[in-house]
C-alpha cells in the first residue's frame, strides 16, 4: 500500500502535487559505458518522504514557474501525434526540451499556460542524445526564462519538483520527491519526483525555484540487466491498480547550458 504522499495531494495554496514515486517511463539514454545492468541497478534505496513544509512548498514554486513550462506537440502523420514538455531558458523565446521529443520533426505546436499557441522550429539538437537536449524557437514567444541553479550543490535526500505534462495525469501538474543517491556510473542525476511519459523535457527545480536539471527518462531500481533472467511472480494476487516506484532521470543544468551556449 502507497504511502498518503505517494498520491496526488493538495497543498494549503490550492497545489495539486503529486508526490512519492509515480513514475513509468523507463529512459533509452543510458550511458553505452553502463553493462550488465549496473546503471539499472544502482538507486535501491526506498526514498525518504518529503515532509509537509517541502510539499507545502513545492506547490508555490510549481505555480510560480508554470509561466516559463510550455506544451510541445507534433505531427507524426497518419493523425499520430506526439508531445512532450519544454522551457524557457536564456533568451524568452527559446525553449529547453528533450533531443528525442524533436528527432524526426521540424516544427512544433507550443503552447503556454494562458493557453497562446505560437509555431515553434527546432534549432538544434544533439542526435546520439548524450546529453539528451534539444532547442526550440518561437517567434513572439517572450516568457519570462527560468534561473539556473548548480546541480554540484544538490545532496541525497534534498526535496525538489518539476512542472511537466505527464499524459495519465494532465498538463503542467507539479510532482516533488527528494534526490536520490548520486551514481557511480552515470554523473546525471537521479531522483524520486514522480513522472510518465510526457514529462521528457520538465525542469528539475530546488525549492527556491532554479533549475538545476532537464528531465530525460526513468528506470525502476533493481531492475535486471538485459543479460539477466527475469524474477519470478512476487504476488499472487489479482492487481487493480498498478503502484510503482522508478528512479527518474535528468540531465544536469550545466550540461543543458554548455548545449545552448554552442548554438545560440
Amino acid at each position: 500500500m502507497p504511502s498518503r504522499r505517494a498520491v496526488l495531494k493538495t497543498t494549503a495554496s490550492g497545489a495539486l502535487v503529486a508526490v512519492a514515486g509515480c513514475v513509468d517511463q523507463v529512459s533509452d539514454s543510458i550511458p553505452k559505458n553502463a553493462s550488465s545492468g549496473e546503471l539499472l541497478r544502482q538507486g535501491d534505496e526506498t526514498p525518504p518522504e518529503l515532509d509537509d513544509e517541502a510539499v507545502e512548498r513545492a506547490g508555490e514554486v510549481g505555480q510560480r514557474v508554470r509561466e516559463s513550462v510550455v506544451y510541445l506537440q507534433t505531427s507524426l502523420g497518419g493523425g499520430v501525434h506526439a508531445s512532450g514538455t519544454g522551457f524557457v531558458y536564456g533568451d524568452g523565446s527559446h525553449v529547453i526540451t528533450n533531443a528525442h521529443n524533436v528527432r524526426g520533426s521540424e516544427t512544433f505546436d507550443l503552447w503556454t499556460v494562458d493557453g497562446e499557441s505560437y509555431e515553434a522550429e527546432v534549432v538544434d539538437y544533439v542526435e546520439n542524445r548524450q546529453p539528451d537536449v534539444a532547442l526550440v524557437r518561437a517567434e513572439g514567444l517572450d516568457l519570462d526564462p527560468l534561473e539556473a541553479g548548480s546541480s554540484d550543490d544538490l545532496e541525497a535526500g534534498q526535496p525538489l519538483l518539476q512542472v511537466g505534462h505527464p499524459s495519465i495525469m494532465g498538463n503542467w501538474v507539479i510532482t516533488a520527491g527528494p534526490m536520490a543517491e548520486p551514481s557511480s556510473i552515470d554523473p546525471r542525476l537521479r531522483t524520486h519526483v514522480p513522472g510518465v511519459q510526457g514529462n521528457s523535457g520538465s525542469p528539475l527545480l530546488t525549492l527556491d525555484g532554479a533549475v538545476v536539471g532537464l528531465t530525460y527518462g526513468a528506470t525502476r531500481p533493481g531492475n535486471r540487466g538485459p543479460n539477466d533472467p527475469p524474477e519470478g511472480p512476487q504476488s499472487d494476487d489479482a492487481h487493480t491498480r498498478i503502484v510503482g516506484r522508478l528512479v527518474s532521470l535528468h540531465e544536469t543544468i550545466e550540461d543543458v547550458d554548455e548545449q545552448y551556449e554552442t548554438w545560440v
